[in-house]
């Protein structure tokens, strides 16, 4: 009786496989069209054969992890830390590429959720947002701007559609807010964490390594100062000259003064 007063209210709607398999094949069919026209449109994007795995690497894995351990439940899916996809790729391969790469994503792991259209906007909006800020990550403070943009871009989008939703209540507003502060805190100390550990297989330099080499009680640096202190501090009054000059340029400041 249950089931038939909810089919005569069409609350009990069935799929069967075929339907469900054509959904999925089409989404998939035009996110993989909309990653070919935009490397069509910019090839130069991406240039090293080694970017172009890491990127399907990353790309692969955050869609795989959302989908296999964190679909079907109401919090998790906005502690995802989703914003660390675009952060790190736009930090070790191409700002452009994050961008364009990240819609289809959002798609792909929200694809057949209850709340599919909050959640691609919530991860979409809240993720650029921070890419936007971050935009020359040369200071660890930078990546605490990032993670505050994006938990505030996240808490706007999560209180502007559970607002109209008369089944919300403060408590569970407050919930989801809160994990959108988790999920910007978690996107940028996982965006820091895999620059260190990925910066390597494309030879770059992170800001951390920088960070470290310009420690005062580095080896080389305690050495220089006790055995040339003269030149020592001439030293250091040229890396700020050269840190300044770098700013004005919109240059990498970090890079020119460690380098000095």
């Amino acid at each position: 009786e249950d089931i038939e007063a909810l089919g005569q209210v069409g609350l009990l709607t069935s799929y069967n496989n075929f339907e469900i398999q054509a959904g999925v094949i089409a989404i998939v069919l035009l996110a993989v069209v909309f990653l070919l026209l935009y490397f069509r449109a910019y090839p130069q994007s991406i240039e090293q054969t080694k970017e172009v795995i890491l990127l399907a690497v990353l790309f692969l894995v955050f869609l795989a992890l959302k989908r296999r351990f964190v679909s079907g439940h109401i919090v998790l899916p906005y502690l995802y830390p989703f914003a660390a996809y675009p952060l790190i790729v736009s930090a070790l391969i191409d700002r452009r590429a994050a961008i364009f790469t990240a819609v289809p994503l959002a798609i792909l792991m929200t694809y057949g959720s209850a709340n599919a259209l909050d959640l691609t906007l919530y991860y979409t909006l809240s993720s650029i947002m921070g890419l936007l800020i971050l935009r020359k990550p040369q200071r660890i403070s930078a990546y605490l701007r990032g993670a505050a943009i994006t938990a505030v871009s996240g808490a706007v989008v999560v209180s502007a559609y559970r607002i109209l939703n008369p089944s919300t209540d403060a408590a569970g507003m407050m919930t989801l807010i809160g994990a959108s502060v988790f999920q910007g805190v978690a996107s940028a100390g996982l965006t820091l964490l895999l620059e260190y550990i990925l910066a390597p297989l494309l030879n770059l330099t992170t800001t951390l390594q920088l960070l470290e080499l310009e420690r005062p009680d580095h080896p080389l640096l305690a050495k220089f100062l006790q055995e040339a202190p003269g030149t020592y501090q001439h030293t250091l009054q040229v890396a700020n000259l050269v840190e300044q000059a770098a700013e004005k340029i919109n240059a990498n400041s970090l890079l020119a003064r460690v380098g000095a």
